[in-house]
């Protein structure tokens, strides 16, 4: 019923990456968002002949493409945020309108943990929200 192809985690390889069994070849690329989810109850709308709508499905983790091979794609739980520092004037006159008197933004890119099933860690040569071989993934539809 669903219009989106679905992959599946076929690997955890720690607490902060997963690789899914999709690829370049299945144009997926570098920096896509991916979620992991459960496939939800089946919507029907009553008002337009029992039309099936989709899925009501349940997101656990939402992920962004780090790495990427022919057939399967390493994801990752990337934060960003933006952190404004005043500039010294700023935090002289914090009372008053201070726009135009400087200040910086940082932005912060930080890698979190994902919910995954510790036991099915594997581990990387050189684990309810909790994510285990075999969740469907898919290209994220939101965002």
């Amino acid at each position: 019923m669903s219009s989106y192809i679905t992959f599946k985690v076929i690997k955890i390889i720690d607490e902060y990456s997963l690789v899914i069994n999709g690829g370049i070849n299945d144009d997926i690329s570098l920096g896509d968002n991916i979620e992991i989810f459960l496939e939800g109850d089946e919507i029907i709308d009553p008002f337009n002949e029992d039309e099936k709508l989709g899925t009501l499905d349940f997101i656990k983790e939402k992920l962004e493409v780090t790495e990427i091979y022919s057939n399967f794609a390493v994801c990752k739980k990337i934060i960003t945020e933006k952190i404004f520092h005043p500039s010294a004037m700023q935090r002289a006159f914090s009372s008053i309108a201070t726009n135009g008197l400087g200040g910086t933004t940082e932005t912060r890119t930080i890698v979190e943990k994902i919910n995954v099933d510790k036991s099915e860690i594997t581990g990387r040569k050189t684990g309810e929200k909790v994510i285990k071989i075999g969740d469907l993934a898919r290209i994220a539809l939101s965002e």
